[in-house]
């Protein structure tokens, strides 16, 4: 095993992609050794196939979902320090369902989602 973020591989992407919305691009930079996922234009079908948008390939199980990966690339989009990033943006069109995903899947919940059946207190002996 690496001991840092190799910055290519479909599991740095989907990190990429699901911490842009939250981070710049230079902390993200930072975090992939310079060179920031989202901004290496080589990896865009890497981040297609993150999507849903590419049929003939599955990335690995250790990534989310496809609505979690479009869900964040709108909300990456929506990002004032993401307005020139042409994959960015790119992406975001291509995989436009995102912006509806991103509003159900940011929503507040409750302290936990725990049905009662498994909450702490029935769970304890």
């Amino acid at each position: 095993r690496l001991d840092h973020w190799c910055g290519h591989c479909d599991k740095c992407c989907f990190i990429d992609l699901v911490l842009a919305p939250f981070l710049t691009p230079d902390e993200l930079g930072g975090i992939f050794g310079g060179l920031e996922p989202l901004r290496n234009e080589e990896l865009a079908d890497q981040f297609l196939a993150l999507l849903g948008l590419l049929a003939d390939r599955k990335p690995f199980e250790c990534v989310g979902d496809i609505d979690e990966c479009r869900a964040a690339i709108a909300l990456t989009a929506r990002r004032p320090d993401r307005a020139g990033d042409a994959l960015v943006q790119r992406l975001a069109a291509q995989a436009n369902s995102g912006a509806q995903l991103s509003d159900h899947l940011m929503r507040a919940t409750p302290p936990d989602a725990i049905p009662d059946e498994y909450s702490p207190e029935s769970v304890v002996v």
